[in-house]
Formats: structure tokens, C-alpha cells, sequence
């Protein structure tokens, strides 16, 4: 109520967002500005999930330039021959580690490309319904651009 002190304990901020709310947005506009905010997070960790990508693929690249240096000193010195058979000569374990690493980086950008798909659908369908309230004369979302500038 008002004339309360506000620090008085927990009791009155408990039902309270702690994300202060932007006034004077409709839900449609709210929606996209979220949505604007998803894409930042989702953006954030593509990049993240790119950078370690490009770091396993080199990894991969690096063992396959040294293996075949490997092999050509191994028939240069006659030294083929090996007693164990459980693996194939040429098997790399270390390659394979970075294989399975460069595979689950490729698996979240796999997810993180599906959320944007659907981020993408969401808010066409907010300037769909935008256009059906209010045809070809509404109000804008923004003062900055219109919502049909969010769908292309």
C-alpha cells in the first residue's frame, strides 16, 4: 500500500518480477522484444558452439597431417609390423575423441538451429495476427520498424 517502506523485508517483493517490465508494450510487441532476446542467447551460443567447431576440426586436420607423416616413416624404416591385432593398424584413438567432439558440437548447433526455426515461426505468426487485427492500418509495435520488418 502506499506510504509502506519498501525495506522492510522480502513479504511485498515476493510476488514481484525481479525483470523490470517495459510499459507500454502491447503483448504482440512484447512477444518480438523476447524473441529478440532469445535470438541474442541463442546467437551468443552459436557462436560459442562455432568457435569450438573450428577448434576440434583443426585438431582433426592435425592428427591426419601427422599420421600420414607417421606412416611415411614407418615404410621409410620397415617398421610395419605390430603384435597387436585388436585394432586395425591405422586406428587413432585421438582422432576419434575429436571426431565424437566435433559430432556433439555439430548435434547443439543441430538444436540451437531448430530453436531459431521456431523463434522465426513464432514471430511470423505475431505479424500474421497483427495483419488480421488490424489489416493494413495499425499501429506500429515499435517507433523504430513496423512488424512485418521482424518476418523478413
Amino acid at each position: 500500500s502506499v506510504g509502506e517502506p519498501v525495506c522492510g523485508g522480502l513479504g511485498k517483493m515476493a510476488g514481484r518480477s525481479l525483470t523490470p517490465k517495459t510499459a507500454g508494450l502491447s503483448v504482440s510487441a512484447r512477444k518480438i522484444k523476447d524473441n529478440a532476446a532469445d535470438w541474442h542467447n541463442l546467437i551468443m551460443k552459436w557462436e560459442t558452439l562455432n568457435e569450438n567447431g573450428f577448434t576440434s576440426a583443426t585438431k582433426i586436420v592435425n592428427v591426419k597431417i601427422a599420421t600420414q607423416f607417421k606412416d611415411k616413416l614407418e615404410i621409410e624404416c620397415d617398421n610395419i609390423g605390430s603384435d597387436d591385432r585388436s585394432l586395425p593398424p591405422d586406428y587413432n584413438v585421438e582422432l576419434e575423441e575429436y571426431c565424437t567432439e566435433l559430432l556433439g558440437v555439430f548435434e547443439n548447433m543441430t538444436k540451437i538451429h531448430q530453436k531459431m526455426e521456431k523463434l522465426c515461426s513464432t514471430t511470423k505468426g505475431i505479424c500474421d495476427l497483427e495483419k488480421y487485427h488490424h489489416g493494413d492500418h495499425r499501429t506500429p509495435l515499435f517507433h523504430t520498424w513496423p512488424t512485418p520488418y521482424f518476418c523478413k
